[in-house]
């Protein structure tokens, strides 16, 4: 990868620079277009630029949001000084923007961490120029049928863009991803089996049924949900990998996770119920333990609350439910009738478009609920128009 700075870098730069000005000026966030600009003028502007020394990637189906909102609230309650895309695009073009805003205007970079949401997808677009120290991958799903095609197809992109020398932090109960990467230093997480897991899969359609090695029918000790749980093959090796940091005890009652590790055991406290998001908190405190972070720094911000106490409001139009309208203060509580319910992450991630339709019902504005209570209320269901 050519590194040196070109006329053609310079310009890129400079007007990308120019651009996130004049759009601030007008109130906009200018996460994106700096970065289109920058990358239509100059291709491979990622590989020329300045990156920081460590950058942390979070990619994976579900959950990247909420991985990368856990670990930027943490370092910023612990003072951390360092650049992210929380606000912006994850593809190319949003990346490059984080990167551009970080860098001064010969293309140095003024912070030495940087935390990055990745599309999986875009994932061919960026690791050509970026190399992750670290990258979390938090799952492997069948997502847009358009867009993503098959887990198969999103797992051999990653597997075959993600640098050599960027260090793996996988869901070990996570068949697909787990696998992702394979000759990669990794660092697994797991759940240990919970009482609500099953002995066998009620799902219809699986992501995976078979070994990818011998396409034998795998055979499970316990599922938790879809194809998370704990499997191996009768006919070969493969099997779940063991887990470097293994959740051994979820005390709901009193929001409380207990992580062993091989030197220690530690008691977190839990910001959520759902398991969903348990996995994500787990991801993000190994993370965050790769930066050297202590028990007390992760933990402290869990406890008080002090990044979860956050309120959003959404703004309603008739027809729309739009992420862009989403600002810090409170959320006023909807109640839904008819609605479709699905499992979801709505926690940290942003809205996406939904359609309205009479079925929803907003309550009194004063009825308020802070962010931790959204997760555990609001996270089983998500509207959607009535077939």
């Amino acid at each position: 990868m050519n590194n040196k700075k070109t006329f053609r870098f310079y310009t890129a730069l400079w007007v990308a620079k120019g651009v996130s000005f004049i759009l601030k000026l007008t109130g906009r966030n200018a996460t994106s277009l700096p970065g289109k600009i920058a990358i239509k003028i100059c291709p491979d502007f990622l590989g020329r630029l300045e990156k920081p020394k460590t950058i942390i990637g979070v990619t994976g189906t579900n959950g990247k949001t909420t991985v990368c909102n856990i670990i930027n609230d943490i370092l910023t309650a612990n003072k951390f000084d360092f650049i992210n895309n929380k606000y912006g695009s994850n593809i190319d073009r949003g990346v490059a923007t984080t990167l551009i805003q970080g860098s001064t205007i010969l293309g140095k970079a003024k912070k030495d961490l940087a935390i990055l949401e990745i599309d999986e997808r875009s994932t061919r677009k960026i690791f050509p120029y970026i190399t992750p120290t670290y990258l979390v991958c938090t799952n492997i799903f069948r997502d847009s049928l358009m867009r993503h095609a098959h887990t198969e197809y999103i797992s051999e992109i990653l597997s075959k863009y993600i640098p050599k020398e960027t260090i793996m932090i996988e869901n070990a109960d996570d068949l697909i991803s787990s696998q992702i990467a394979e000759n990669n230093k990794k660092i697994y997480f797991s759940i240990d089996r919970l009482p609500t897991d099953s002995d066998h899969c009620e799902n219809i359609t699986r992501d995976i049924r078979v070994c990818p090695k011998c396409y034998t029918n795998l055979e499970y000790e316990y599922v938790r949900y879809h194809h998370i749980g704990k499997a191996h093959c009768p006919n070969c090796d493969f099997k779940t990998p063991e887990a470097d940091y293994v959740l051994n005890n979820l005390d709901l009652p009193n929001k409380k996770m207990t992580i062993k590790s091989k030197n220690n055991e530690e008691t977190y406290d839990l910001i959520s119920d759902n398991i969903i998001n348990i996995y994500n908190t787990l991801a993000a405190i190994i993370a965050l333990k790769q930066l050297n972070l202590t028990y007390e720094q992760i933990n402290t911000p869990l406890k008080s609350g002090a990044f979860i106490y956050k309120f959003i409001s959404i703004k309603i139009s008739l027809k729309f439910f739009n992420s862009s309208f989403v600002k810090v203060r409170p959320l006023p509580i909807f109640s839904c009738s008819g609605a479709q319910s699905r499992k979801s992450n709505l926690g940290f991630a942003p809205f996406h478009e939904t359609i309205l339709s009479s079925f929803v019902q907003p309550l009194l504005l004063s009825d308020t609920v802070p962010i931790c209570s959204f997760i555990s209320n609001f996270n089983s269901a998500i509207i959607s128009p009535p077939i």
